[in-house]
C-alpha cells in the first residue's frame, strides 16, 4: 500500500482536546521548543543512540513515523543513517511542525491519541519523551493507536519507573514515568531488545529504550482500548 494513500485514506477523528494537548499547543509548547533548540551535537548524540536501537533489526525500515517530533532532532538524526527511508511525523504544536519539516520529513498535525494514518502504514513507529506526557487515563489507548499504524516495529524512548510515577512540571502533574515496555507487552507486542541510555555516555537524559515487534494479525478492534 502506498504510504501517502494510506495516510490520506485514514478516517479516524482527532480526540477531544485535553489538558496535555492544551499545554503543548500553547505558548508553553513554543517556549519549550525554543529552550530545546536542536544543535549539531544533539543530533549526533541522537543518531548514535537511535542507530544502536535499530541495529537490532534484520533490515532497516523503509518508512518511519515519529509521534510527537518536537523540534525535529530525532528526524534529523534518523536521516543521518537512514538516507533512503521515508520519514513522517505527527506533532500537535504548530511551531514544532515547522521546525520538524526542516528535516525533510512529511509532518502532519496530530498526536498519539489520534494519528491520521491507516492501519499498518509504517514499518516502524517511534516515540521519544512523548508517552511520559500522556495522562494515565489515556495512556493505553494512545499506545494502542501507536501500534495500530505500525506494520512491524515500535520503539519507545522514555523515562522509566516500575509503575506509574507522576512528576510535577510547571505546577501540575504533566509527566508520568512508567514501565512502557510492559504496557506494550500487555497490548500484545513482543520484546526484541531494550536498554539504558546513560547520560555520561550518550549525552542524552537517563532514559530507557524498548524495541518491540508487532505480531502478524494483531488487531486493535479485537484487543479493545481498555485493559
Amino acid at each position: 500500500m502506498d504510504v501517502r494513500t494510506g495516510w490520506m485514506a485514514a478516517t479516524r477523528h482527532r480526540n477531544e482536546m485535553n489538558n496535555e494537548l492544551d499545554f503543548w499547543q500553547s505558548g508553553h509548547g513554543r517556549a519549550y521548543m525554543q529552550r530545546n533548540a536542536v544543535s549539531a551535537v544533539d543530533v549526533e548524540n541522537r543518531a548514535r543512540a537511535l542507530a544502536r536501537i535499530l541495529a537490532n533489526l534484520s533490515a532497516p525500515p523503509r518508512t518511519v513515523l515519529e509521534v510527537g517530533s518536537g523540534p525535529g532532532g530525532n528526524l534529523l538524526a534518523l536521516r543521518r543513517f537512514l538516507p533512503d527511508a521515508r520519514l513522517f511525523a505527527v506533532e500537535p504544536n504548530e511551531h514544532a511542525r515547522e521546525l520538524s519539516a526542516l528535516s525533510g520529513a512529511e509532518v502532519y498535525d496530530g498526536h498519539a491519541g489520534a494519528i491520521p494514518a491507516a492501519d499498518t502504514t509504517f514499518d516502524l513507529v517511534l516515540t521519544a519523551g512523548v508517552l511520559i506526557h500522556v495522562h494515565p487515563d489515556r495512556l493505553r489507548a494512545c499506545m494502542v493507536e501507536v501500534v495500530r499504524v505500525s506494520k512491524r516495529h515500535v520503539v519507545a524512548v522514555e523515562y522509566f519507573a516500575p509503575s506509574c510515577e507522576p512528576v510535577t512540571y510547571y505546577g501540575a502533574d504533566r509527566i508520568w514515568r512508567n514501565d512502557f515496555g510492559s504496557i506494550y507487552m500487555s497490548i500484545g507486542l513482543r520484546p526484541v531488545a531494550s536498554g539504558l541510555f546513560w547520560k555520561p555516555e550518550t549525552g542524552l537524559d537517563n532514559v530507557v529504550w524498548w524495541l518491540l515487534d508487532k505480531p502478524e494479525g494483531w488487531s486493535a478492534d479485537e484487543l479493545g482500548k481498555e485493559p
